[in-house]
């Protein structure tokens, strides 16, 4: 497969809803259709955006909540799908800023876009209308409201707040090995068990923190190559 060309066997329309849930089949198809959206110009554009972009998270975890907390996929989603993981769940489970409530916006509707118009879904320019303007304020103040954070992620948060490296597994761990071992010294809300965890937007997934990096030396020379210009002008 050439790059930037999508998985053209790959099918959307795959339900995942019935009695006989098959994790092994809905893991499958979450990484196929992120992998082909990476590889999509809807995701190019993004990467080479000069704004300070950092994405190809948060539509992996659209796939993936929608299917394991609303039983819907990307092509049976609606509305009101898009705004339960978007104001609800992702300001519960995910550690992360509000300061990165546009990017996350911006990375979501490059998604919507790719699926509108890879697959023609019916339902894209329904979801699309949940990500207009008023989206990024809404989510900044989701996500800044700790009332709105699960156990974990309360966890998580002021852990972080409090100096602890909560990257890579192994600090998680020893971050509530220590908690457990001086609750009088660190007063905070533990997970049970620790492995609910939430996920963070670096995340434990080196692909995602390859491409990081990897944007970021892109990002790098663009800016040095304008420099030389206007030296050169």
């Amino acid at each position: 497969m050439e790059p930037g060309e999508p998985e053209m066997d790959f099918d959307i329309h795959q339900d995942f809803s019935g009695d006989e849930y098959d994790e092994e089949a809905a893991e499958d198809y979450a990484e196929q259709l992120f992998a082909n959206f990476v590889q999509s110009p809807e995701a190019a554009a993004l990467d080479e955006d000069e704004n300070d972009f950092d994405g190809f998270f948060w539509s992996n975890q659209l796939i993936r909540y929608g299917i394991e907390y609303c039983g819907v996929t990307p092509a049976t989603m609606s509305q009101a799908d898009v705004e339960e993981v978007l104001f609800r769940i992702f300001p519960r489970k995910v550690a992360v800023e509000a300061s990165h409530a546009e990017d996350v916006v911006i990375e979501l509707r490059a998604f919507w876009r790719f699926l509108q118009r890879e697959f023609g879904l019916k339902n894209a320019a329904e979801c699309l209308s949940v990500l207009d303007d008023g989206a990024i304020p809404k989510l900044r103040q989701k996500l800044s409201d700790p009332g709105n954070f699960g156990v974990a992620k309360s966890f998580f948060m002021n852990a972080q707040k409090m100096g602890f490296d909560m990257e890579p597994e192994e600090s998680l761990q020893s971050c509530v090995e220590e908690c457990n071992a001086h609750p009088e010294r660190y007063p905070l809300p533990l997970p049970t068990p620790p492995h609910s965890l939430p996920s963070g937007r670096s995340g434990a997934d080196p692909d995602v923190v390859k491409r990081r990096k990897l944007r970021e030396q892109r990002k790098q020379k663009r800016k040095q190559t304008k420099a030389s210009r206007r030296r050169n002008r």
